[in-house]
């Protein structure tokens, strides 16, 4: 159901209404999935410190499909990214629901290349942080946040392309909480350590330390 109202041409797709609503149920499940995936956790760390050594007996149902709904979950999400809502303009409702969708399964979206990318162009253009709608450019910004804490460990192939399109963003008048929010986006990136940290960390650095000068060197109000 997700997929037929997220994906198809012109023709086929289905109303925004529909594809927000198959948007939120989707985001709904994968608090349900996570949820159950802690469970089994737990359960398989308290079989460990009780029982003596030997072969773990078989999983319960539904531990053994946990894993198999989160593939199957992924796949959907590649879909979406690849074929569906993330190379298509869709009116922003849409959209915002998407990137919350996308800020859930972080994880699985990061580690697809094919689903990625088009992921962090939407957070990063005018669908995202770009958008000339203020509420919109808001919202993106805190769940562009959760993406990138839950994708720490698959950044590293898009950390220079999210600095390059944060900081014209950071450049541009705006909200100063947008602005704190957008600077946490770059610190949770820079907190992966990529291979050239130094240097963008001098990129984000240098318009921080052009406004405390300019700030130091601007008339004392009486």
């Amino acid at each position: 159901a997700v997929a037929s109202a997220c994906t198809g041409d012109e023709s086929t797709q289905a109303s925004p209404e529909r594809a927000v609503a198959a948007l939120h149920l989707l985001t709904l499940f994968g608090d349900g999935v996570a949820s159950l995936r802690q469970q089994q956790q737990q359960r398989t760390k308290h079989r460990k410190r009780k029982a003596p050594p030997q072969a773990p007996p078989p999983p319960a149902p539904s531990e053994a499909g946990a894993d198999g709904v989160l593939e199957r979950v992924q796949q959907l999400i590649v879909l979406l990214a690849t074929h569906g809502l993330g190379t298509r303009q869709w009116p922003e409702a849409v959209v915002l629901a998407f990137l919350e969708c996308v800020a859930q399964y972080s994880t699985a979206v990061a580690a697809v290349p094919a689903a990625a990318v088009p992921v962090v162009q939407a957070f990063l253009d005018d669908r995202g942080v770009r958008s000339r709608d203020g509420a919109v450019c808001s919202r993106a910004a805190v769940l562009l946040q959760r993406f990138l804490r839950g994708a720490q460990t698959h950044l590293a192939p898009y950390i220079a392309d999210i600095v390059a399109g944060l900081l014209p963003v950071l450049a541009q008048p705006g909200a100063d909480a947008d602005r704190l929010g957008l600077y946490e986006c770059l610190g949770a990136v820079l907190g992966a350590r990529p291979p050239a940290a130094p240097e963008l960390l001098r990129e984000v650095v240098a318009p921080l330390h052009a406004l405390l000068m300019q700030a130091a060197s601007a008339p004392a109000t009486p």
